[in-house]
C-alpha cells in the first residue's frame, strides 16, 4: 500500500499525477491511465489538488462509487484498450480526514501495448515524458511510410505489429520517437 502522506510531500512528477475529483471522475483521468501504462507505470491520487505547486488532500465523495465506476469503464473496450488493473492497484486511503482513491498504474504488458482510450489507437495513446503526457508520435501519422509494406497512411496490413514501432523501434521502418 502506498504512503499518500509521503507521496505528497513530492509535487507532481512523472510517476504521479493528482486529480481533485471533486465533481465526478475526471476525464483527463483515462489519458493519465492510457500514459502510465504505456511508459513506466505511476500512481493517480483522486481527491488531491495541486494549488501553488504543491498537493493538497481534498478529498473525494462517495469514494466507493467512484471505484466502481473506474472499474466498469476500464472493463469497456470501447472506452480502454486494456485493463492493466488488478483489485489490488485501486483503493481508498484516508488522509487528514479525506478520502483519498489511489490507482497504482503498472507498466502494461508488452502485449496489451499500447493502451489507448476511446477506441482510437491514433489518437487516443498517451506516454508520460516527464511532467506531461502528449499524444504518443506513431511513425504513420507524420505520413511515413511502413518498413514492411511500403503503405503511408494511418494503417496498413502489417498494423498489429507495426503499432508497436513506438516502444519498440522494430518495426523496419522509419522511427520516431
Amino acid at each position: 500500500m502506498i504512503d499518500v502522506e509521503k507521496i505528497i510531500m513530492f509535487n507532481e512528477h512523472s510517476r504521479l499525477e493528482a486529480k481533485k475529483a471533486l465533481g465526478g471522475i475526471p476525464e483527463s483521468l483515462w489519458e493519465s491511465y492510457s500514459a502510465f501504462a504505456n511508459t513506466e507505470g505511476g500512481i493517480i491520487l483522486l481527491g488531491v489538488s495541486e494549488v501553488d505547486s504543491s498537493l493538497v488532500v481534498t478529498g473525494v465523495k462517495e469514494g466507493q462509487k467512484k471505484i466502481k465506476t473506474i472499474w466498469d469503464i476500464l472493463n469497456n473496450r470501447g472506452k480502454i484498450s486494456a485493463n492493466v488493473l488488478m483489485e489490488k492497484h485501486i483503493y481508498i486511503q484516508r488522509v487528514n480526514d479525506c478520502d483519498v482513491i489511489v490507482i497504482d498504474v503498472p507498466r502494461a504488458d508488452r502485449h496489451d501495448k499500447p493502451v489507448y482510450i476511446n477506441n482510437d489507437l491514433f489518437e487516443g495513446t498517451y506516454r508520460r515524458y516527464q511532467e506531461t503526457f502528449p499524444h504518443a508520435q506513431l511513425f504513420r501519422e507524420r505520413g511515413r511510410s511502413c518498413g514492411k509494406c511500403g503503405y503511408q497512411g494511418s494503417a496498413c496490413q502489417y498494423a498489429d505489429s507495426c503499432r508497436l514501432l513506438w516502444q519498440t523501434g522494430n518495426c523496419g521502418g522509419e522511427t520516431e520517437r
